[in-house]
C-alpha cells in the first residue's frame, strides 16, 4: 500500500523531479514573457518601473497596466520606465514614447484617462 510520502504533492513536484528553483525565470526569459519590479519611492512621490526581457507591440499593454496601477495607487506619482535590462522594438518605443509626450495611457488601457507622468530610461539592446 503506498504511502503518503511516496506520492509528492501537486505543489512539490518541481523540487521532487530535480529541477532548480530558477526554473522560472530561465522559462520566463525564453518565452518573451516580462519580468518586472516596481519600487516605489516613499518619501517622494516616484515610482520606478524596471522591466526585463523583449518588448514587442504585443506586450506591451502589461506595462501600460502596471503603469495604470501605480498610477491608481499613488496618484501624481512620477513613473519611470527602466529598459536599460530589456530590449524593445521600434513600434513598442513609439507607444511608449507617445504615452510619455501626452500623459495619458491608451484608452485601451485606461478608459477613465487619468493624467500619468512617465519619463522613459532608454534601453541600449533597441531592435530595429
Amino acid at each position: 500500500m503506498p504511502t503518503r510520502d511516496d506520492n509528492p504533492r501537486k505543489g512539490d513536484r518541481g523540487l521532487h523531479q530535480g529541477h532548480r528553483a530558477d526554473g522560472h525565470q530561465r522559462r520566463a526569459q525564453g518565452t518573451g514573457k516580462l519580468q518586472m519590479v516596481v519600487k516605489l519611492e516613499p518619501d517622494y512621490p516616484a515610482a520606478c518601473l524596471i522591466v526585463r526581457g523583449h518588448i514587442s507591440t504585443q506586450n506591451i499593454p502589461v506595462i501600460f497596466a502596471v503603469v495604470r496601477r501605480v498610477n491608481t495607487a499613488v496618484p501624481g506619482v512620477d513613473i519611470s520606465v527602466d529598459l536599460s535590462l530589456a530590449s524593445i522594438t521600434a513600434e513598442a518605443l513609439g507607444q511608449l514614447k507617445e504615452v510619455s509626450r501626452n500623459g495619458m495611457l491608451p484608452l485601451a488601457t485606461d478608459p477613465a484617462r487619468v493624467p500619468c507622468h512617465v519619463r522613459i530610461l532608454e534601453s541600449s539592446r533597441q531592435m530595429a
